[in-house]
């Protein structure tokens, strides 16, 4: 406690004590943290051949891996808690553009098929934020579909001028109503569509 230094040379054998935990040198590049000098609590090593240093939070299985290329890759569930709210933030560098730029994009992906080469497996469905030359962002959604799995498509896009723009079918469970005036709307039934103003029936459409 309260102690500061640098380590310079490489340890070999014995361990640096903190409180109840200990790290020590294992063989090759790994270092070990070890509770009370008994059960196991992080060790993380470095692949040469990637050139990625790996994480082992228990049992000697990989947690997280750190590649050469600044990717971070985790073996399970990503979570943020917080007592007001937690946040995940996307946050492009970029400080001019002279076309459209990526801002951000989350992929969900599995082990099979392909995507653009397919250097990481098929990706199931994707959320892309696009921003223009002025600032105007979008934020656009991505699926697959069955009979072609490795053809990604945008299905929904949301602009800066508040459009939403769908590439398929709009499917309704019974209404869609005029926002802040929500007794004029479209009522739809089995086989009937009505048209309502003001609360009263305009038009009324039935089979």
């Amino acid at each position: 406690s309260g102690t500061t230094g640098t380590f310079s040379s490489t340890v070999s054998f014995g361990n640096l004590n903190i409180g109840n935990s200990s790290i020590s040198q294992v063989a090759g590049d790994a270092l070990t943290i070890q509770a009370s000098g008994a059960t196991l609590d992080l060790k993380a090593d470095y692949d040469s051949t990637s050139g990625s240093i790996r994480f082992y939070p228990t049992n000697n299985v990989l947690g997280l891996t750190l590649s050469s290329s600044n990717t971070a890759t985790f073996a399970g569930t990503i979570r943020a808690e917080t007592a007001t709210g937690a946040t995940l933030e996307l946050k492009s560098l970029r400080t001019t553009t002279s076309t459209a730029s990526l801002v951000g994009q989350v992929d969900f992906q599995t082990s099979e098929g392909s995507f653009q080469a397919g250097s990481y497996g098929q990706t199931n469905a994707r959320i892309l934020v696009m921003e223009g030359v002025y600032g105007e962002s979008t934020m656009s959604f991505w699926t697959n579909q069955a009979a072609n799995p490795d053809n990604i498509r945008e299905v929904l896009k949301l602009d800066d001028s508040l459009n939403a723009t769908f590439a398929g079918d709009v499917n309704v469970a019974q209404y869609i109503k005029h926002t802040g005036d929500t007794n004029t709307l479209i009522n739809f039934t089995t086989d009937n569509i009505t048209l309502e103003a003001g609360g009263v029936t305009a038009i009324n459409v039935g089979a």
